[in-house]
């Protein structure tokens, strides 16, 4: 009975190991990418600026181009800038473009080389003055990460 056992477990190890393909690819494509807002390490005050970062996750699958556009409360937060420092993104085909009239800001951006796979990938950083006192949204009104450079896979 052990040998019988023994033998089950050595198919059944070898089967997830030799085979991840089976199960493993199917799984880590449908994870795709996160793009995020990290919490604020402090709440924003009147009179101070502070920055808001957009952040992207992609665990599985390469990113090679990230397009979006974001709304905010612009009654209660005015734009003093945006920062790209740090990103991802080194080739803008639309520059962050905010309107602060209507409360939006618009990208369009690829990753060169090899695409960006990882945590905590800075897309820009939002430096924000608050307008009024009283709680403000930020939403995406639309956003699209893309793998494959030559197919228009949003992932």
């Amino acid at each position: 009975m052990r040998k019988y056992l023994v033998i089950i477990f050595l198919l059944t190890f070898c089967n997830i190991f030799s085979f991840p393909h089976a199960f493993g690819e199917e799984l880590q494509q449908g994870l795709g990418v996160s793009l995020y807002f990290p919490p604020l390490s402090e709440n924003p005050r009147m009179g101070r600026n502070f920055t808001v970062t957009l952040k992207a996750d992609s665990l599985a699958q390469k990113v090679t181009a990230i397009n979006g556009e974001i709304s905010y409360s612009d009654e209660k937060l005015q734009i003093i800038g945006i920062s790209k420092v740090g990103s991802i993104i080194n080739l803008w085909r639309q520059e962050p473009t905010l309107r602060n009239s209507s409360g939006k800001i618009t990208f369009q951006g690829d990753v060169a080389g090899a695409g960006f796979i990882g945590n905590g990938g800075t897309v820009f950083s939002i430096i924000f003055k608050p307008k009024s006192s009283g709680v403000a949204s930020m939403l995406w009104s639309g956003a699209e990460a893309f793998g494959d450079p030559g197919k228009k896979n949003n992932i």
